[in-house]
Parts: structure tokens; sequence; C-alpha cells
């Protein structure tokens, strides 16, 4: 179930007790977003409100496979985009797949090419049983509008030296240098995938099944 509106918070509750009835909901996992979606109040902010019966990790394979099968909604693709994990190596294959179909390789071209490529180098692809048996995975995804107390302003004074945020300096700079490695992850598995050829042992390997053509992308 995916809302296609921005509730309140206090809507939210009631929908949440609604949902979890009428379900059946038992051992549920439920964690929070923040949403790129503009607030309507002042001091406020938009999260996702997730409540699932399967891991976070799951529901966001789940995604990837609908997407690469079938379609994803808007709202689910509008959460795919706000998650950390499609900015970050562990959303790599479903940030290259979506620009490939960008574009123009058709979705069976990328599946084709994306599941060569991982037969080649050891893992298992992505095929389409395995995201029937992902199905049965229950899920509602609400935006939920929070109003936030105004923040301090910052005078520009401090205490101490100790108290400037090195430490926060440090966390800057370190998330700098994951970007930084997933950029270049992400250069790469485009590039092979693009091409639709990978060299392994000296020998040139086609991951196409039409040799890597990309003509008639659209069809």
């Amino acid at each position: 179930m995916v809302l296609n509106k921005v509730i309140n918070s206090s809507e939210f509750g009631s929908l949440r007790s609604s949902f979890l009835k009428k379900r059946d909901f038992t051992g549920f996992r439920e964690w929070s977003v923040s949403s790129n979606s503009a607030t309507s109040i002042t001091c406020g902010r938009v999260v996702w409100n997730v409540i699932s019966s399967g891991r976070r990790s799951t529901l966001f394979r789940y995604l990837f496979l609908k997407w690469l099968w079938e379609e994803l909604t808007f709202n689910e693709l509008k959460y795919v985009l706000d998650l950390p994990e499609f900015h970050s190596s562990s959303g790599e294959e479903f940030f290259v797949c979506m620009k490939m179909l960008a574009n123009g390789f058709p979705k069976s071209e990328i599946r084709t090419r994306l599941n060569n490529f991982r037969t080649l180098i050891g893992l298992k692809p992505h095929l389409a049983q395995k995201y029937r048996s992902l199905k049965q995975i229950k899920y509602i995804l609400i935006e939920v509008e929070f109003r936030e107390p105004p923040t301090i302003k910052f005078s520009g004074w401090v205490r101490h030296q100790n108290d400037q945020g090195s430490l926060r300096m440090n966390l800057i700079e370190l998330d700098s240098e994951i970007n930084d490695s997933y950029l270049k992850n992400e250069i790469n598995l485009y590039e092979y995938l693009s091409v639709g050829k990978v060299f392994l042992l000296g020998q040139e390997v086609t991951l196409s099944l039409n040799d890597g053509s990309n003509k008639n992308r659209n069809g």
C-alpha cells in the first residue's frame, strides 16, 4: 500500500492502526526516511514512514526487482529516490540500470546484460522467480508531515576550541571518501553494461544477446 498524499502526524496514527489491523500484521518492522517533498507548514519536515513485513534491505531489493521486471508506482519510485541506499554502493545496480533506461536501453536488454555480468563475476542473476517470491512482502509507504520547533540561531561564540565540531568535520571527510569510491564503481559498472562487452582472461565476453548493438533500443 502506498499513500498518494502527505498527511499530518495526527492522521498517521489512525491510518497506521487501521492498516495493521486490516492486514493482520505481526512481527512487522517500521522505519522512517527523510522525504524531499515540500512541507506546507512553517518549521515542518516531511518523512516517509514505512511499515513492512520484511527488512528495510529486503523491501529495497523487492522494489528494485519490481522496477526491473515490471514498473514502480509514482510514490514507490519517489521513495526509492529518497533512500540513502539508492545513492550508495547498495543501490549501484539500481542507479546504473535507471541511467541506462534514461539513455534509451529497453529493460529486456538491461536485464540481460546485468544478469550476464552478475553470472560472470560469480553472483546470482536477478531472475523473475525471485521477484515473484518476494511479492508476498507486505508494506505501506506514507509521507507524514511533522511540525518542528524553530531552531536557535548560532551566535558564533564558542566556549572552548573543542566545541567547534572537529568530529563533524571528520565525518564529512569520511562521507566524501565513500562517495568518491561509489562514483568510481558506478562509472565502471555503467561502462560495462552500456558497452555490453567485458574482457575476461584475455577474451572478449559479450553481455548482450544482440552483440552489444545499440540499434532499436526502444524496441
